[in-house]
């Protein structure tokens, strides 16, 4: 039982790895978020603007990439659809064949 618990916690690890996150910090005179365009957002909210999910809460506002940008191996490149937030990683040299990442 609990080398299921270790995978569990593991498992729940694994999205982390694979996106970028940030946080600011909440002005305690503001009774929300602004994001990045100097919008305000009320606390509770949650929305998802040019491929990012962010989310407003009391402690701040947390927004997570919804593609990987990080362990792409040299040889191989992130292709993002901004219109449908979808993204392929395939090789620099024909981008027509997808990268092996195991």
């Amino acid at each position: 039982m609990e080398t299921f618990h270790v995978f569990i916690c593991v498992l729940a690890l694994i999205p982390l790895c694979h996106a970028l996150c940030t946080t600011v910090d909440k002005d305690e005179k503001i009774k929300g978020c602004v994001d990045k365009d100097g919008n305000l957002h009320n606390f509770g909210s949650d929305w998802t603007k040019d491929c990012t999910d962010c989310t407003c809460t009391e402690n701040g506002l947390t927004c997570c990439n919804l593609f990987p940008d990080d362990d792409i191996p040299l040889e191989c490149e992130l292709m993002v659809n901004k219109t449908d937030c979808t993204f392929r990683i395939v090789q620099k040299s024909d981008n027509t064949k997808y990268c092996d990442l195991n």
